[in-house]
């Protein structure tokens, strides 16, 4: 239910506009114009509860004024149920507006219907401008969305590359592994060969021996500096690829 100062208003707002209408001679637009400032001096209103009040006001009489010759218990009842502030007292006052303003009240009815409809005819221009501008904007997101794709397709074909290239990684790792394993059986041979050899450094077998050390010794050497550059190698490219690798892998499973 409404307030009861907010029918009071109500009243007093249809009061003041009828005033206006039989002893100033006001239009119906002036006099609810008049009326509302009026209202805001006289009564504790609230900026929102004068505007919800004047559109009701304006709102009743233009349903009113769709029946403008008579006023039938038909349009009573529509009044009384679609009306938040109605009372038989605004009602008289109401139907006294409606007798003083026939003419004006139904202009005034056509003039709200036509700015409704005025207002509906914005709303669907408007509608009609964003639908418009969707359509560009899905059109370039088609567009985008079909260069990613062609990109994803060359992700995909360089991923498999890469995939290719870290296995060939994995079996480099292996044959260095082997390679080193290999050296590292011919030293420990070779360290028991000198031991040997220095327990019986007479031994016709260990001389003949002695003399092939210094050749094997080096070509040890020389083996053992080759794998050390192949091992510092693989290590920098090991630890480059997997830190890309990583990077890549939470950047592609961060969404």
């Amino acid at each position: 239910m409404p307030e009861k100062r907010l029918q009071h208003a109500y009243e007093k707002l249809l009061e003041t506009v009828l005033n206006l209408i039989e002893k100033e001679g006001k239009t119906l637009k002036e006099a609810l114009a008049t009326g509302k400032q009026k209202l805001s001096d006289i009564e504790e209103l609230t900026r929102e509860e004068v505007d919800k009040i004047s559109e009701e006001v304006t709102r009743d009489l233009s349903t009113l004024g769709e029946a403008v010759v008579e006023v039938k218990d038909a349009m009573r009842e529509k009044l009384a149920i679609d009306s938040l502030y109605l009372t038989e007292t605004a009602l008289k006052l109401l139907g006294k507006v409606a007798d003083k303003t026939t003419v004006e009240l139904a202009q005034f009815t056509e003039e709200i219907r036509e700015k409704a409809r005025a207002y509906e005819e914005e709303w669907h221009a408007r509608e009609h401008r964003e639908h418009r501008d969707f359509d560009a904007e899905h059109a370039l997101w088609l567009d985008e969305i079909a260069m990613w794709r062609e990109e994803h397709a060359e992700a995909e074909a360089k991923l498999m590359g890469i995939q290719e290239a870290i296995r060939k990684h994995g079996e480099a790792l292996q044959e260095h592994a082997q390679t080193i394993r290999a050296h590292q059986a011919r030293e420990r041979e070779h360290e028991a060969d000198m031991a040997q050899m220095e327990q019986h450094p007479d031994d016709e077998a260990n001389i003949e021996k002695e003399e092939k050390d210094d050749l094997m010794h080096r070509e040890m050497a020389e083996e053992h500096r080759k794998q050390a550059e192949l091992h510092e190698a693989l290590k920098r490219h090991h630890r480059n690829v997997m830190v890309l690798i990583e990077k890549l892998h939470k950047a592609a499973t961060a969404h």
